[in-house]
């Protein structure tokens, strides 16, 4: 179990080196695009809210135009009907004191009036229908374009997003790969290694054994041959 505990830890120690810089660089990839992310959706939101506060100022300075014609326009229909009924005031004091000839102007001239009143309450409420057509029609036409600028930055912030991902998995993907390319090779190095490794003690054991070696120097040799293949100090003789 140790042993396998130590290839765990060396097939760690070689990932880190290798792919430690490709893993920190994916990472700060990933924030760059989280945060670029972020960006285009606050930048949208910004959009958006500006392009309501516009639509709104519009609307407002439309309707505030709007009714200051109205009012204009009411004011000039009460002032005609005021002047109209001075008129028909003046004209009716003067038929009770000059007659019938003056009743027959007074009749022509209140039809006159009457008739010029009906004019200019027609001339007016035709231009209130322009006024409020061509108000109907900015407001539509401003909340088209409204609504176009929305669509468009919210297409394009959809389609960053889209981009980013893809860039994203393909990065991730293509490091998954070398990864496991790389695991699977130092695997096999490290079981090669071990192969030889257990060829090479053997060898010596039989080198040894054939020599008539002792079993403690035996023993030492092969102590001194793990310890130069784990890259330890040797262990010095006490009795040196």
């Amino acid at each position: 179990m140790s042993k396998t505990k130590s290839e765990y830890d060396e097939l760690e120690r070689l990932r880190s080196i290798l792919f430690g810089p490709q893993i920190e660089a994916l990472e700060k990839r990933i924030l760059s695009l989280e945060k670029r992310l972020r960006d285009s959706e606050q930048s949208l939101q910004g959009d958006m809210q500006d392009g309501l506060a516009r639509l709104r100022d519009t609307v407002e300075q439309m309707m505030l135009e709007f009714r200051d014609a109205l009012a204009k326009e009411n004011q000039h229909a009460a002032e005609e009907r005021n002047a109209l009924e001075t008129r028909l005031q003046q004209a009716l004091a003067e038929t009770r004191t000059t007659g019938d000839e003056h009743a027959q102007n007074l009749q022509a001239a209140l039809q006159a009036a009457q008739a010029e009143l009906q004019a200019r309450i027609e001339h007016e409420s035709a231009q209130a229908a322009q006024s409020r057509s061509a108000l109907q029609q900015a407001l539509e036409e401003t909340a088209t374009a409204l609504r176009g600028e929305m669509a468009q930055s919210a297409q394009q912030a959809a389609d960053g997003r889209q981009a980013l991902q893809k860039d994203l998995e393909a990065r991730t993907d293509a490091l998954r790969k070398d990864l496991g390319r790389t695991e699977t090779a130092l695997r096999k190095d490290m079981q090669q290694a071990d192969e030889s490794l257990r060829d090479s003690l053997r060898q010596m054991a039989d080198a040894l054994e054939q020599s008539k070696v002792s079993r403690a120097d035996l023993g030492a040799a092969l102590i001194a041959l793990g310890q130069q293949v784990l890259g330890e100090e040797p262990i010095q003789n006490s009795d040196e």
